[in-house]
């Protein structure tokens, strides 16, 4: 949620900046792709969940963090092309920035225990709205130093640390497996118990 709502918020700003000395028709224009890159996320939401189905949510997961970080990293590069492919890489970047987050609060129901799955949840939605906060305040003054065409290249270090952590979970795959042999061998005593949770635990 690092780059989240302070893309949603400021990319407006970044397009009226690229728009700048245009002709006034190109400004009375700008609504629509802003308003189509917020949209734009809902159908990277519920595709996302569709394909986290067949390919698991760590990939989906994976994939929108790789996706946001690199458009972060090349923002001040793709500010300066033509205004069609600026516009459609805008709306490609408001398909993957939010598409992340639903599979977050799966992954998070997922792994954590299941007496403190509503506990997890709200942790892991409380900081995510702490760290906007921040970079919504952070950014604006970054653009009156360096300018819009590079303002969202902070941007890049959430996506970046999300990737690190999320490669360290268990592959979908192991962790279903595991879920399936915990459940089918719940009465089999405490020493099996442990001895699965410790073989679930070393999947990498």
């Amino acid at each position: 949620m690092w780059e989240l709502y302070v893309f949603w918020s400021m990319v407006s700003f970044f397009l009226a900046a690229r728009l700048e000395g245009a002709a006034l028709s190109w400004q009375g224009w700008l609504p629509l792709p802003s308003f189509a890159t917020i949209g734009v996320g809902s159908l990277g939401c519920a595709l996302g969940g569709m394909c986290s189905k067949r390919i698991g949510e760590k990939t989906v997961a994976s994939t929108s963090l790789w996706v946001s970080g690199s458009m972060c990293l090349l923002s001040g590069f793709i500010c300066k092309l033509d205004l069609l492919p600026l516009v459609l890489l805008i709306l490609v970047w408001g398909f993957f920035v939010v598409s992340d987050s639903p599979q977050f609060s799966a992954l998070a129901a997922r792994y954590c225990p299941p007496g403190y799955t509503g506990t997890a949840l709200t942790v892991q939605n409380g900081i995510g709205f702490a760290i906007t906060v921040a970079s919504i305040q952070i950014i604006p003054w970054v653009a009156e130093t360096i300018g819009w065409r590079w303002t969202f290249l902070p941007l890049g270090i959430g996506p970046l640390i999300g990737l690190y952590f999320v490669s360290r979970l268990p592959c979908d795959i192991a962790r279903d497996q595991c879920v399936s042999d915990q459940s089918s061998t719940k009465s089999a005593g405490p020493v099996r118990e442990r001895n699965l949770d410790c073989r679930c635990h070393d999947h990498r």
